[in-house]
């Protein structure tokens, strides 16, 4: 015989599910209650954000001289391509690429014998020729020699004597001499080779003063003149600053590039500047201009790589990002050339812990407090994000 379950039984296993489901529910709106409330402990107190100390400082105004900023390349101040003015064979030959030589030293010879027995021969001719002359000025002072035969006599020294100076100049021009002080960028022979009369054999290049050759856009052409102090810079060399002259303006734009060739010459004592070497020049335009500067350690890179700075704002005591544009080295700080007003208070200490709508706790300095290693070039410096 079957046993029926009691009508309380049958209740009660409807009635535990649906108390199980609605304690559910609850708990998950007691979740959510605290989530908006911002974390709330047991007690209802909500969760205590953390200040990040930071260091701020007021964006710096000062006045740099206005000029305009171009590169280039070094070059030698004058190229010259020097060879025999006459052939022969290379008896020696004395400096090797490189090598610096002065105006006026001997850098190769030429055998000579053959030229210096033409000497001899015209030396002697001319000596004939003198002496013909002596006798026939003798005759004709007499009266005893026609004139036309004293002209023969006239003509024929002054021909020997020509013809004995051209020999005497091809033996000397057995010596090749350096025509400028400079350096040797090319040899062309080597002892024993046969060598034609005004071959280049060596390339020799004037290295003190260089100059460094920019194309100055057609908008800028208007403010350089001959005579203008420029600021070099080579990055090859460590970013070591040369100071220059602008030495020559063109008159002609390329057709190309639209730009105006400028010379600015450099004194180049010690040899340091190479041509070849880029070149980045900045020209004074004997202007001043006023802009902002900060510390080049204050400058990070976002995501996509763009330069940003942290803004403080009091009020609120938290930060925001902002991209900038930076310009070149100033001094000790790095200029500003957009994204700021002049007015901002901005991080310069603690920095890579921030992000935009961190509350901070500041500490304002001024600039002469700031002690911060400011690369050479901000637009490429090593920065946090």
């Amino acid at each position: 015989m079957r046993v029926r379950g009691s009508t309380s039984s049958r209740r009660l296993r409807y009635i535990v599910p649906g108390a199980l489901v609605m304690v559910a529910v609850l708990g998950g709106a007691s979740m959510r209650v605290r989530a908006q409330s911002g974390g709330a402990d047991q007690q209802g107190s909500p969760r205590k954000e953390n200040a990040i100390e930071v260091v701020v400082r007021r964006v710096q105004q000062v006045s740099r001289p206005s000029y305009i900023a171009v590169s280039g390349e070094m070059e030698g101040r004058r190229t010259v391509n020097v060879g025999f003015k006459v052939a022969g064979v290379v008896a020696r030959v004395g400096p090797e690429e490189g090598d610096a030589v002065k105006a006026g030293e001997v850098i190769a010879e030429l055998e000579s014998d053959g030229y210096e027995l033409g000497l001899q021969m015209a030396s002697a001719v001319a000596d004939r020729a003198r002496d013909a002359y002596t006798r026939a000025k003798k005759m004709s002072d007499e009266g005893s020699l026609p004139p036309a035969d004293f002209v023969a006599a006239e003509t024929g020294v002054r021909q020997a004597t020509a013809a004995e100076a051209l020999a005497r100049k091809q033996v000397n021009d057995t010596k090749l001499v350096a025509p400028i002080s400079g350096r040797v960028v090319r040899r062309g022979i080597q002892p024993a080779e046969q060598v034609a009369a005004g071959m280049p054999v060596f390339t020799i290049i004037a290295v003190d003063p260089v100059e460094a050759r920019v194309g100055v856009p057609e908008s800028e052409i208007g403010r350089v003149r001959a005579g203008q102090a420029a600021d070099v810079r080579i990055p090859s060399l460590g970013g070591a600053n040369f100071s220059g002259r602008v030495r020559m303006v063109g008159v002609a734009a390329d057709p190309v590039s639209r730009t105006y060739t400028v010379r600015v010459a450099v004194p180049n004592p010690n040899g340091i500047l190479r041509p070849g070497m880029i070149a980045e020049v900045r020209i004074n335009d004997g202007k001043a201009v006023r802009t902002l500067t900060l510390p080049g350690e204050a400058i990070l890179r976002d995501s996509e790589g763009a330069s940003l700075v942290y803004v403080f704002e009091p009020a609120e005591n938290r930060v925001r990002s902002r991209r900038v544009e930076v310009g070149s080295v100033f001094g000790k700080e790095v200029e500003i050339t957009s994204g700021l007003a002049g007015n901002e208070m901005v991080v310069v200490g603690g920095q890579h812990r921030l992000r935009t709508g961190a509350l901070v706790k500041a500490r304002v300095v001024t600039g002469a407090l700031i002690k911060t290693r400011v690369v050479a070039d901000a637009k490429t410096s090593r920065v946090g994000n």
